[in-house]
């Protein structure tokens, strides 16, 4: 996009972050939204933005936008913050009552993360 939308993006990427590290879960939502509504499809910065998106929903207590938000990272394949979504998908999915779809994604992260891979993850059944 033009320059001034570049810089809108990652202004308002920073401003959701901000906000997330601050406890103000459904304000870091709505501000990365408005960053996804501004980024192209091939942008990126999309699934970085979904997955902090995703992770306020969660948080904020609306599972079920949290799921879509991290179901858009894994359909777009193979990025840097698929396991995130995987782990973070399989919260809310699990905060859903959707246990089978979350033992997918706990199943396929475990696959491509063999134990021990992603830090500061508690261990199972600790």
């Amino acid at each position: 996009g033009p320059p001034s939308q570049e810089g809108a993006i990652a202004s308002l990427g920073k401003r959701a972050e901000l906000a997330y590290q601050r406890g103000r879960w459904s304000e870091a939502a709505e501000i990365a939204r408005h960053a996804l509504d501004l980024s192209e499809p091939s942008d990126k910065r999309r699934q970085g933005l979904q997955c902090l998106r995703g992770e306020a929903l969660l948080k904020a207590g609306e599972p079920r936008l949290a799921d879509a938000a991290f179901s858009e990272v894994l359909d777009a394949g193979d990025s840097p913050y698929r396991a995130r979504a995987l782990l973070s998908g399989a919260l809310a999915r699990a905060a859903l009552g959707d246990d089978l779809g979350a033992d997918a994604l706990r199943q396929e992260l475990q696959q491509a993360h063999p134990a021990g891979a992603l830090e500061g993850e508690p261990a199972a059944g600790r």
